[in-house]
């Protein structure tokens, strides 16, 4: 300032001490431009007016370079441009990533921080592959992953097991090894059940294998025999009358005043028909009806009280009330008393003897029967030929020991009424033709018990008459002299009841039809006979 001060001091003075005309000059220093006389005079001082110009571009490593040029005087200088800011951009290699600048400058360097993408899953047969992509850049690389162990079933087919995986593989092939397994212990009434089965696998065969159970004995389905068996009555088979109205087998009334049953029958209807029948050999075994042990245990003690619950026992043959190991029915006719129902029954069939059991699983013995085969040839009073075969059905009796084994049949010391079974018994043994009556729809029957079931309880029992055969010819066996009333049978003036009246108002047809006497035998109190069997027929069918 003090120099521009002198400066103009200077110039007053020259121009005070020299007056010229001025010849201006520009100059400029690094402030102002200005306009200079020779003399030293200056005017039109002013500023710089700059005008920009970068003639280096600044970077991130160096400083550029910017040129101020005076727009009025030449005057220029040159200033430098800051250094720019880095421009970082994200990189990544295998290992890391960073970021870097174009200059070269790294900063921020970090490892990957993967995610991972199972892109292919591996199998037993095939690496899957795993994507691994870094959170933070864009750097991803596929690795492998190892195939996964073979899952392994086990198989089988007829011949041999093996282990099999999905893919097809088979490994541990091995020929079966079976070894029986029971499905269903057998009992003494009812089959088991097994198969074979492998030791190392599922695989089995002969399925369903019947383990035959322990009885023997045949099981009995027939549902008309086993209602029979089981409704058999007791109260017919041992009213064997003393003084049979053999009348009956041709008139077929059942008495002089035309009742039956309590019920009136119109004279000349015939109440009971008179067949012809064929009485073949014994079956061979015996029919076995079994109860539950439970309901047995519980008629054993009703019966040991039979007389103050059931009075009508008394009119049955049964052994002795407590000796329940003598097999008789009374069970099996209190359970028929008491229910009426087939539940907890089963029905066998025994060969023989030796094979039948007094229990089986949780039943006890409580009936036995014998049978044999008759065929109702004919129906004498109609002449209707008939040929039905039929099986009849005659109460066992069975004792075992105190142990309940080794079954005899019962020599009926230990039963009441005991002449009547045997009389029953020499009845059902009888094998060949005998007369006897029923009721018509005899005809058809399947099954029946023996003896045969009279009309009611306090009429008529079994009446029949045997065949026998002498060089060829059949004869009837017939009564012929009352040994108690000393009367023979066939004159027309014997006095008699109705009762023993044996032949009534045929006392002349059978007359004719006698042969002889037949000394073989008496029947109760009567001398027998023997009478032709076709006159013997003709009455019966002439009366009908």
């Amino acid at each position: 300032m003090k120099k521009y001060c002198y400066i103009i001091l200077v110039l007053s003075i020259f121009l005070i001490s020299c007056k010229h005309q001025c010849e201006y000059e520009l100059k400029y220093d690094n402030e102002f431009h200005y306009k200079e006389c020779s003399c030293g005079s200056i005017i039109e001082e002013e500023k710089h007016e700059y005008s920009n110009e970068i003639i280096k571009e600044p970077t991130c490593t160096e400083e550029g370079i910017n040129k101020n040029k005076c727009k009025i005087c030449n005057y220029e200088f040159n200033e430098n441009i800051d250094k720019i800011a880095h421009n970082y951009e994200l990189k990544y290699n295998d290992e890391m990533h960073y970021k870097k600048c174009s200059c070269g400058s790294v900063i921020e360097e970090e490892k990957h921080e993967y995610s991972k993408e199972i892109i292919k899953e591996p199998t037993c047969t095939e690496e899957g592959i795993n994507k691994n992509k870094c959170k933070i850049c864009n750097y991803e690389f596929n690795e492998n992953i190892d195939k996964i162990d073979h899952n392994y079933e086990l198989k089988y087919n007829d011949e041999m097991h093996y282990k099999k995986c999905s893919c097809g593989s088979i490994i541990e092939e091995e020929n079966h090894t079976y070894e029986w397994i029971i499905d269903i212990n057998s009992t003494d009434l009812e089959d088991g059940y097994m198969h074979e089965q492998c030791i190392n696998c599922n695989s089995k065969k002969n399925e369903n294998t019947i383990i035959e159970k322990k009885c023997t004995l045949e099981q009995v389905k027939d549902e008309e025999l086993i209602n029979k068996l089981f409704e058999y009555n007791y109260y017919y088979q041992y009213s064997l009358w003393e003084n049979p109205p053999y009348r009956l087998l041709w008139d077929g009334e059942l008495n002089k005043d035309n009742y039956y049953d309590g019920y009136y029958v119109e004279e000349g209807d015939r109440v009971f028909f008179t067949y012809l029948i064929e009485y073949q050999q014994k079956d061979e075994g015996y029919y076995l009806l079994y109860l539950n042990k439970d309901l047995a245990k519980e008629y054993r003690e009703i019966v040991k009280g039979y007389s103050e619950q059931f009075t009508d026992f008394s009119n049955l043959c049964f052994s002795y009330y407590n000796k329940y190991i003598i097999i008789d029915g009374k069970y099996s006719y209190c359970h028929y008393r008491e229910s009426g129902s087939l539940e907890s029954i089963k029905v066998l069939k025994a060969k023989t003897l030796d094979e039948v059991k007094l229990y089986l699983d949780d039943y006890q013995l409580v009936f036995c029967a014998e049978s044999k085969k008759a065929i109702i040839k004919e129906n004498l009073s109609t002449g209707e030929i008939i040929n039905n075969e039929m099986t009849i059905f005659k109460r066992c009796f069975i004792e075992f020991d105190k142990n309940g084994k080794n079954p005899i049949c019962s020599d009926y010391e230990n039963i009441t009424n005991s002449y009547l079974i045997k009389k029953v018994e020499k009845q059902f043994d009888y094998e060949g033709l005998r007369i006897e009556i029923n009721y018509k729809d005899y005809e058809e029957a399947k099954y029946d018990c023996f003896p045969k079931k009279r009309s009611h309880e306090e009429m008529v029992g079994f009446i029949s008459a045997e065949i026998t055969n002498i060089n060829g010819t059949d004869y009837v066996i017939l009564p012929k002299y009352d040994l108690l009333l000393s009367i023979d049978l066939l004159l027309e003036n014997s006095k008699l009841n109705y009762d023993n009246d044996v032949f009534g108002s045929h006392k002349g047809e059978f007359l004719d039809a006698y042969f002889q006497d037949y000394n073989k035998a008496i029947i109760l109190h009567y001398n027998l006979a023997l009478y032709e069997y076709d006159k013997v027929k003709e009455i019966i069918k002439e009366n009908k």
